[in-house]
């Protein structure tokens, strides 16, 4: 973010805010605001800070800031039932050898991990057992982009790369020895 953006959000809070001003007359209290909110791109910082001052009776916090800008540049994600209802549609449509891509990244690693083979074999009785791990994997998925968006650094993205080659190549394993009617892990 630039540094005029930043004034002129801070700006914004002192006019909106009258308690702001606390904050805003402290040269170490700016600094610290705008290091801690420097990697907002500029137009998030102030659409954020507009629906803020529009929805909030007090001055908002770095956090609620944050909460917000971050609220306005994700687009929705499925839940993991509607992803799971995508999934055996396709299985359907598809079949064994016509595999999908999905956009979605959280659904297509989310199918790498359980593997398009296990999906398309299954039947009546492990279907259940199948659906259940499909969607702790897309939650758990979901967790852990949150979770690496969160804490934005090198470590959390190479955590973030090395958990989801272990359970691409690992949680497909699984359903393959699981022979129909035996019960998985947790069940």
């Amino acid at each position: 973010m630039d540094k005029k953006i930043f004034s002129k959000g801070m700006a914004v809070l002192r006019a909106t805010y009258p308690t702001f001003e606390k904050i805003a007359a402290s040269k170490e209290a700016l600094e610290t605001w705008f290091m801690l909110l420097q990697d907002l791109d500029d137009a998030s910082f102030l659409n954020a800070l507009k629906i803020i001052c529009m929805n909030n009776k007090y001055h908002p916090t770095i956090a609620e800031i944050r909460e917000t800008a971050k609220a306005l540049n994700t687009t929705p994600t499925l839940s993991a039932e509607e992803a799971w209802g995508i999934l055996v549609n396709d299985v359907h449509r598809h079949g064994w050898y016509n595999e999908p891509t999905y956009a979605d990244k959280i659904l297509e690693r989310s199918k790498r991990a359980i593997g398009w083979e296990t999906l398309c074999d299954m039947t009546e009785g492990t279907k259940m057992g199948t659906r259940a791990h499909f969607i702790k994997t897309y939650n758990s998925m979901i967790a852990r982009d949150e979770y690496t968006a969160k804490f934005n650094t090198p470590e959390a993205r190479a955590l973030d790369d090395f958990v989801a080659r272990k359970l691409t190549g690992e949680i497909g394993k699984i359903f393959k020895e699981l022979e129909p009617g035996d019960k998985a892990v947790g069940e």
